[in-house]
């Protein structure tokens, strides 16, 4: 079990990472995952000259692949899609979200 293990190196702990027996720690995994990639992708986005965009963008949708509802890497996404004047886009990550229901 996971718990309780002494890892004696980080390779040992990435092995082992996904040595859950329920999918509550999946769950955490991956909202752990989804709040890392979306830090990332939100240093790639405060970028005054845009160049870096793309990756954001790409990296907000993978954290999104993990974690459908995670809201901040929604909104980043959004706000990325809305600068480029993408409303549909916007409008359709926001519903994938959840966040925009009755719309």
């Amino acid at each position: 079990m996971l718990l309780g293990k002494f890892f004696s190196s980080v390779q040992d702990w990435e092995s082992e990472i996904f040595v859950f027996d329920t999918t509550e720690g999946l769950k955490c995994f991956y909202a752990f995952v989804s709040r890392a990639l979306t830090l990332w992708a939100t240093a790639l986005y405060k970028d005054p000259l845009q160049l870096y965009w793309d990756r954001a963008k790409s990296i907000l949708g993978k954290a999104l692949l993990k974690d459908p509802h995670y809201l901040p890497a929604a909104y980043v996404l959004a706000d990325i899609a809305e600068h480029e004047k993408n409303l549909p886009l916007v409008r359709k990550i926001l519903h994938k979200s959840n966040f925009l229901k009755d719309w």
